[in-house]
């Protein structure tokens, strides 16, 4: 009786999947919020900040002679309760460690919310892409299925997340990252359970009896 193997069925359509939208969506939030608390806080270190300070001096300095004042004029006191009262509304006066935080802060945020923008999109650019029996994967070479050797699920039920390890013909290896959120959710889920029943496939086979 001959041996009879168990092969993995291929897929019976391309799985692609793009980049994931909410990743993307929350990025790019992300490089808007980061962007405008640089603006407000150079907003703050070189204008509004001084501003208060300024306006701050002008008032203590204006209660303290009304202080000297009021010792020999009694009705100058209604004058200087209501600056004392003023006074409490304004922001205490911000120190030059103050302003030059937030003017470095202010100058760091823009370019390096550019930066991690970049860094996002690059994370997710082009597309996963499953025909033929072959994994497509921005950055790597094409991956048979039958050339992958194992996959690393210990992060998928909570974070879909997985990895796939792989060897070619050619002696590279590689580990390839599978991340339901990065790229859209469905065509991962499809390419990771393809991959798995490859492997399964492929065990099943080599425990099989010879005839």
């Amino acid at each position: 009786m001959s041996q009879v193997t168990t092969q993995p069925q291929p897929a019976s359509q391309p799985f692609v999947a793009q980049a994931g939208k909410t990743y993307r969506r929350y990025r790019y939030v992300m490089f808007v919020l980061m962007v405008g608390f640089g603006l407000a806080f150079l907003y703050d270190g070189f204008f509004r900040w001084p501003g208060h300070n300024a306006k701050y001096s002008v008032l203590e300095a204006k209660i303290q002679l009304l202080e000297v004042k009021s010792r020999d004029n009694p009705a100058l006191r209604k004058d200087l309760d209501d600056g004392l009262a003023e006074l409490k509304r304004i922001p205490k006066r911000h120190t030059d460690f103050d302003l030059q935080l937030q003017r470095v802060l202010g100058f760091l945020l823009p370019p390096l919310a550019t930066g991690v923008l970049i860094m996002w999109l690059r994370r997710s650019r082009g597309e996963y892409r499953l025909e033929n029996d072959t994994l497509h994967v921005p950055g790597y070479p094409p991956i048979p299925l039958d050339t992958i050797d194992s996959l690393d699920k210990t992060r998928w039920d909570r974070k879909g997340i997985a990895f796939a390890s792989y060897h070619l013909p050619n002696g590279k290896t590689g580990i390839v990252r599978l991340d339901d959120f990065i790229y859209e959710a469905h065509p991962i889920r499809d390419m990771v359970k393809c991959i798995e029943e490859s492997i399964i496939a492929r065990a099943r086979a080599q425990q099989q009896p010879s005839a």
